[in-house]
């Protein structure tokens, strides 16, 4: 086999060397120009550039170290305090002064003249004279007289026998339209009074009451308005007036009747035991009536 010329690999190579000079250049040049643009936005970028081999055609076989680009922290934006308005102070809006009104003047009425009239004279006449009324006198009234007393005095009487009755009058009276007023006191059973002979009202001490005449019985029962008990006092008012006869015990009306049988006769009081010795004591005020 044989082997090339020498000279002639050299002549090629020399001349293959001056045909890509100008290439070499220019790509010298985009890469100079390329690391400048990466230098502006990113100034890791070259330290790539400035590693890379000069000859675009040499082969290196040995790896080429990338440096690992610095992140900078991104500066964070510290916030503005926003700024507080201040109020602003309202103005105090100042009263406006009404100007005073001036009093009008009122034009000075001129007075008309009055005519003064002079009336003519009158006549006075002598007043008539006036007769004086007298004056009545008063007649006194006449005072009027107080009934007469018919009786004033105490009576007592007493009873000792079963169902016996005992009357005492006063001799001597006899009464007809009177107002009778007694304190009537009994011990033992029953006690009363007797008045125009006929008529006896009965008190009994267990508070029990009648109006009789020697035959009839005109009203009983019994009545809380009564004292009861032995030795009990009770104040009884007889009025009898023609027929009409009304009975009235401690203010209680008792007995309203209108009745015939008797129009005068005595007074008196009785006693009488039911079983139990009675005796009966009465003071008598008797008027006219």
């Amino acid at each position: 086999m044989r082997k090339p010329d020498r000279s002639t690999l050299t002549v090629s190579s020399i001349f293959y060397t001056q045909r890509s000079t100008p290439w070499l250049i220019m790509a010298l040049i985009s890469i100079i120009f390329v690391a400048l643009l990466a230098n502006i936005f990113n100034p890791g970028a070259t330290a790539l550039l400035m590693h890379a081999p000069a000859n675009p055609l040499a082969v290196n076989t040995q790896p080429t170290p990338i440096p690992t680009p610095e992140l900078k922290p991104t500066p964070t934006a510290k916030p503005r305090p926003t700024p507080t308005p201040k109020p602003k102070p309202t103005p105090t809006p100042k009263p406006k002064r009404k100007p005073t009104p001036k009093p009008k003047r009122k034009p000075t009425p001129t007075p008309t003249p009055v005519q003064i009239i002079t009336p003519p004279p009158v006549q006075t006449q002598a007043p008539p004279s006036v007769q004086k009324v007298p004056t009545p006198t008063p007649t006194p009234r006449p005072t009027p007289t107080p009934p007469p007393v018919i009786l004033n005095q105490p009576m007592h009487v007493s009873s000792s026998t079963t169902n016996d009755l005992v009357i005492a009058t006063f001799g001597g009276l006899t009464i007809s339209n009177v107002r009778i007023t007694s304190a009537l006191k009994t011990e033992g059973d029953s006690g009363g009074i007797v008045f125009r002979s006929v008529y006896r009202f009965r008190i009994g001490t267990d508070g029990t009451y009648d109006l009789s005449t020697s035959s009839t019985t005109l009203r009983s029962g019994s009545s809380s308005a009564i004292k009861t008990g032995s030795g009990a006092t009770n104040n009884v008012t007889i009025v009898a007036v023609n027929h009409h006869i009304t009975i009235t015990v401690n203010g209680t009306q008792l007995v309203n009747v209108t009745n015939s049988a008797s129009s005068s006769g005595n007074l008196g009081a009785f006693a009488l035991d039911s079983g139990t010795a009675t005796t009966t004591d009465c003071s008598f005020y008797v008027v006219a009536d």
